[in-house]
Formats: C-alpha cells, sequence, structure tokens
C-alpha cells in the first residue's frame, strides 16, 4: 500500500536546551486527528535526518537526552511529522535547531 501525503498539520516546533546533554522539544498540533507522530534528528544540521522516536497523537513534548547521543557543544536540526489514519502522512513540522552550549 502506498503512503499518501497530507499537508503539515504543526504550527510550531521549538527547540530548547541549556540542561546539560538535553534538549527539550516542543510542538503544538492543528486540530486534525493523528494516530502517532515521529521525531527526526540530524547530527550537525547536515547529512540525513534519523527517526528518533515515536509518539502518542497527544504527546507535545519530547526530550532527548544524554543516553540518546545528546553531546555539549554540538549542534541538533529536529522535525515532528504527523501519521493519520489510513496511513497518511504529513509534511514535515518547521526545521528547529539547538546548540547545547559547552561545560
Amino acid at each position: 500500500m502506498q503512503m499518501k501525503l497530507a499537508l503539515p498539520i504543526f504550527l510550531v516546533l521549538a527547540a530548547s536546551c541549556c540542561a546539560q546533554h538535553t534538549v527539550t522539544l516542543s510542538w503544538q498540533l492543528s486540530p486534525d486527528q493523528t494516530l502517532r507522530q515521529n521525531i527526526y534528528r540530524q547530527n550537525g544540521c547536515t547529512g540525513a535526518f534519523v527517526k528518533r522516536a515515536q509518539v502518542s497523537n497527544t504527546t507535545v513534548e519530547w526530550t532527548d537526552t544524554e543516553k540518546d547521543g545528546i553531546k555539549n557543544g554540538k549542534t541538533y536540526c529536529y522535525y515532528v511529522t504527523a501519521t493519520y489514519s489510513g496511513k497518511v502522512l504529513s509534511g514535515p513540522s518547521n526545521i528547529a535547531e539547538v546548540t547545547i552550549p559547552e561545560e
């Protein structure tokens, strides 16, 4: 079955940091119903994005931590997509960039 694409449903994706080795993502969903959301990360904001997590349709915040590879002094880019019923995928959210300060 081929996946269909839908318009992005995210109003704004924001990334924040400053707890050591931690990035917190937060976003708002449009009123459309989703089944789940997928979070992608790009190390150094270059190269390919890699799926980091799949979260429920009610989740609007997620934390990436040192155990997930977050390091001080590094920059990361993120985006989020959603899956609707019938395997319809949203387009990506905006890309949020964050740099973790050196210790």
